[in-house]
């Protein structure tokens, strides 16, 4: 059981992201049968489809922070000596976290608003603030794994590793 808990903290990311998109691709495939052989359409699959989508865009930022393999230009330090590389990685990280955070902590306030006040979704009849709250949580997953890289390499001794 533990094996399986540490199996899926270390893949949550993908194993969402991947179930978004299959749901995704389910409804989407419902809705383009349904279409074809009676003619009419499904009223929820359109919109459980819009919602999959916004789960999987922002679970694979959280993906890409993860294994950092998120968009960065970094030629401009390719002439650097690694000691200040690594030095301005460490800054443009900690920059990053603290955005994450403050994003996170913003669209907090929003959806307290929308708990509030709730706009319940047309098809599906549910308040829409589930949807809106993978914002914050995959923003705070996002500083999460970055800081989690360097935990890592930091256990490891090889935090200098880590130069742009």
């Amino acid at each position: 059981m533990l094996r399986w808990i540490k199996f899926f903290i270390h893949n949550f990311e993908e194993i969402m992201s991947g179930s978004c998109l299959g749901v995704m691709i389910a409804a989407l495939l419902v809705q383009a049968v349904v279409r074809a052989v009676a003619g009419t359409a499904v009223a929820w699959a359109e919109e459980l489809s819009r919602f999959c989508f916004i789960w999987a865009v922002f679970f694979a930022m959280a993906l890409a922070s993860k294994r950092y393999e998120h968009v960065c230009v970094t030629i401009q330090f390719a002439k650097l000596n690694q000691k200040i590389r690594f030095v301005i990685r460490i800054i443009r990280d900690l920059v990053w976290v603290f955005f994450n955070v403050f994003i996170a902590y913003s669209c907090c306030n929003v959806i307290a608003e929308s708990i509030e006040f709730p706009e319940i979704s047309q098809t599906l009849n549910f308040p829409k603030y589930y949807v809106e709250a993978i914002i914050p949580v995959a923003f705070l997953l996002s500083s999460y794994r970055i800081l989690e890289i360097y935990w890592k390499h930091y256990k490891d001794g090889t935090l200098k590793d880590l130069t742009i």
